[in-house]
């Protein structure tokens, strides 16, 4: 048919434009018009029978093919490539964009593709062009927008990117509206105005005003506003071009302050000649800091100010910037006043420009706070050493106290000891104090109204008195310190690590003034120090009093146990029983001394190698670890005190109403410390609001005794959990853990003096903790009570009256 209707085929394809190519099936090119030709660039009838992979570039054949038989299934008219740019192949190889609608038609039952071809390299360019321009506002760095100005109010109808980053609108909030939302409430600044009037008058203006961003911060604007006309003159657009110039602003403002900045500095500024080495300009803070004026420090050189330089020694010094060898050049020296006083300063150096002459400039920071920082730190580890070395207490104290006051002018310090027991106050030192007055002040009971001192340990809070003359807590005591010019007086409290009171830390001064010009961290140190000096010596007296004490005990106890042995002969099986006690008790002393008590000497050795300053890391590692030991032999020393004072009936209960959580809270963030990896405690619900009328002290021995057996007697990633519940007359504590268990044959035995359960002998423990709580709960009326499962756990089970029985008021 195709043949036949030649003629009739030639007139429409040659009257279309495009480019139209028939294809058969098997993409064999059966019919092509003179456009397509002309397009890709063939002589007439030359793409007759040519497979129509001749029009396409060679990258695209697979593909094509592909898209080809699909077509071909499918059968329905479409463009080609929808939104992707198409490539035809011209004849000498040049490819180019082409545009593709496809159509199926059937001939005599046969398939064929018309392809209706585009040449779209114009458009392509133009588009590219667009895009470009686009691109190019998008992506500048100013931002622009465009307003109509043939539209009321001049709505924005173009941002691009940066206005918005600039702003902080977005384009919603910015098309359509004015730009004036920009000014927000400023509205009376003389730019505003400038703005209006050449908008008004179709000019263009340049201006810098404050603008404001959405989230309400204000910047400087750059503005260039410039009117676009069409061929009739007639304005239709403005364009705005802003920039944030508030860094430029601010520079531009702060340049003006920048002289004076440096003039002002309390550091020292010089400016000196890189050959004469004559200064030739200074600041105030030198002028200020050497008492020279600037006319004589015109006349003078680095090395007139620097006793430790001569001139020589000075040009050496700063020869490696001289030959460009470093940029920057730093060291350490002191300066000398012009009244012949001293300082330390750090120098600074760097080699600038200065009216077309190379000059030096010096920024000189005067360290005399960190020098005396430096020595006050090396002091302090000093005072570490003498404790850890069992110093005599009056030697370590009078170190510390000269330590603060090195620190400052007209301080004088006195560390007194509180005497728990006769609550008295006893003098320990006070080096720089006139003897009599420390005479007169010592053994002084303390109490609300006695001196500073007094009512410092009585309140255990911290009193500043600046004026003793006056002040009514002295109106018994000043004519102690009068004699000696004493006053004003500040006094702290010295508490040990548990927070308890050991003494008082106070200053006088011979002024009547406060001492808020003293460095608090500093007086802190100090009583720290004092505090862990004192704390040590306590429990190095404690540790012998209760070694004698045990002593005595084990002396006792062997009396007993042979007094027994005579007197029950018969009783074979107790004389056995006894025998084992003594013997567990003798090991269970031996071995709970003997390790800490090596880790102790081990620690102390350590520390006296870690003698230099960056060592304190390690110092404080190891201090750390004998005061560990020290509380763990604290702790074992109190139990064996416990038992001995309910054998000899010594044991008094306080009772007072408390909150639970209180006493709970304390036990489980102590005991937090001990958890192995994974463990968790599971603290109870619902007890903010129960209370007790009991022993507070005995309760936290109990909970505390019983949660940390919980703890070393179960494994890591288990739980402990804690429930507490109170009716109206009692309150029941059940602490449970998924520990090793106690044996079933030595459960009879768990509350027994010394017994360990043969599953957690090569555990570290005492065998008291357990019978010295049953004691103390069944003398407050209560009981506890335990189940436990080998290899499950156990649970403890406490209960204890809401309030104590009559008889132990």
């Amino acid at each position: 048919m195709i043949t036949s209707n030649q003629d009739v085929f030639q007139i429409l394809t040659e009257a279309i434009s495009e480019g139209i190519v028939i294809v058969d099936e098997k993409q064999h090119i059966v019919a092509i018009n003179s456009a397509t030709e002309f397009m890709f660039g063939y002589a007439k009838g030359e793409l007759i029978n040519k497979a129509l992979d001749t029009l396409i570039p060679v990258q695209y054949h697979k593909a094509h093919t592909h898209h080809f038989k699909g077509f071909i299934k499918n059968k329905e008219a479409r463009a080609m490539g929808m939104d992707k740019v198409l490539h035809g192949a011209k004849k000498d190889g040049t490819v180019f964009p082409i545009e593709v609608g496809l159509n199926p038609i059937v001939v005599e039952n046969k398939s064929f593709v018309m392809a209706l071809v585009v040449d779209i390299t114009k458009r392509v360019e133009i588009e590219k062009t667009l895009h470009i321009k686009s691109k190019a506002l998008q992506h500048a760095s100013n931002g622009i927008i465009i307003t109509d100005a043939l539209q009321k109010d001049h709505p924005i109808i173009y941002a691009n990117t940066a206005f918005e980053k600039i702003t902080g609108y977005t384009q919603e909030d910015i098309l359509n509206k004015n730009c004036r939302f920009l000014q927000a409430n400023d509205t009376e600044q003389k730019s505003i105005k400038k703005i209006r009037n050449a908008v008004a008058k179709g000019k263009s203006c340049h201006v810098v005003l404050r603008n404001y961003r959405k989230d309400g911060s204000m910047f400087w604007n750059e503005l260039h506003i410039t009117p676009i006309k069409d061929n009739a003159g007639v304005v239709t657009h403005f364009i705005g071009i802003q920039n944030d110039v508030s860094q430029r602003k601010m520079a531009e403002e702060n340049q003006a302050h920048l002289a004076a900045i440096l003039d002002e500095s309390l550091n020292e500024i010089y400016v000196f000649d890189s050959k004469s080495f004559k200064f030739l300009n200074v600041n105030y803070g030198a002028i200020k800091n050497l008492g020279y004026s600037l006319e004589e420090l015109k006349n003078m050189t680095p090395a007139d100010i620097k006793p430790e330089y001569t001139l020589e020694k000075f040009k050496n010094q700063v020869d490696p910037l001289l030959k460009k060898q470093v940029k920057t050049l730093g060291f350490e020296t002191i300066h000398e006043r012009k009244n012949g006083s001293k300082y330390p300063v750090e120098v600074h150096l760097q080699l600038s420009n200065f009216e077309d002459k190379e000059v030096f400039v010096a920024i000189i920071l005067d360290i005399s706070d960190r020098k005396k920082q430096e020595f006050f730190k090396i002091k302090q580890n000093r005072i570490l050493e003498l404790i850890v070395l069992d110093t005599p207490i009056e030697t370590t104290l009078k170190d510390v106290a000269y330590l603060i006051e090195e620190q400052f002018e007209d301080v004088y310090v006195s560390i007194l000891l509180l005497d728990q027991e006769s609550q008295n106050l006893h003098g320990l030192v006070a080096p720089s104090l006139p003897e009599a007055y420390s005479k007169k002040i010592n053994s002084m009971l303390i109490g609300e109204h006695v001196d500073s001192t007094g009512t410092t340990a009585f309140l255990e809070q911290e009193l500043v008195v600046s004026n003793i003359e006056t002040h009514p807590l002295w109106q018994t005591f000043k004519h102690l310190v009068s004699p000696h010019g004493l006053q004003a007086c500040w006094t702290t409290p010295i508490v040990s690590s548990k927070n308890l009171p050991l003494g008082i830390f106070a200053i006088y001064r011979k002024e009547n003034m406060a001492f808020a010009n003293l460095n608090k961290q500093v007086v802190q140190v100090g009583n720290k120090l004092a505090g862990i000096a004192i704390e040590k010596h306590l429990t190095n007296k404690y540790i012998v009093k209760t070694q004698n004490q045990l002593e005595r005990y084990a002396k006792n106890l062997q009396e007993q146990v042979d007094e027994q042995t005579k007197e029950l002969k018969a009783a074979l099986k107790k004389e056995i029983e006894l025998n084992e006690l003594k013997t567990k008790f003798l090991s269970l002393v031996s071995h709970e001394f003997k390790t800490p008590l090596s880790g102790i000497l081990t620690s102390t050795m350590l520390l006296k190698k870690y003698t230099m300053v960056d060592q304190q890391e390690k110092r404080d590692k190891h201090i750390n670890t004998i005061t560990n030991i020290v509380n763990n032999l604290n702790n074992i020393l109190n139990d064996f005190l416990s038992v001995e004072k309910m054998e000899s009936g010594k044991v008094n209960y306080h009772f007072k109403e408390f909150k639970l959580s209180k006493v709970l809270n304390e036990v489980i963030y102590n005991s937090n410390m001990l958890l192995k990896d994974g463990q968790k405690i599971k603290y109870p619900e619902n007890i903010d609001e129960i209370s007790l009328q009991q022993d507070e002290k005995i309760l936290e021995l109990t909970l505390s005794n019983v949660i940390h057996n919980a703890i070393k007697y179960s494994p890591e990633n288990s739980n402990i959990d804690v429930a507490i519940a109170q009716n109206k007359h009692q309150t029941v504590f059940k602490i449970k853990d998924q520990g090793v268990g106690i044996p079933e044959k030595d459960q009879k035995n768990i509350f027994n003096r010394y017994f360990r359960a043969e599953n957690v002998l090569t555990t570290q423990g005492t065998g008291i903790g357990l019978n010295i709580v049953k004691n103390h709960i069944e003398n407050l009326g209560g009981s506890i009570t335990f189940a436990s499962q080998e290899q499950v756990g156990t649970t403890f089970t406490i209960t204890i009256p809401n309030k104590p029985a009559k008889d132990l008021l």
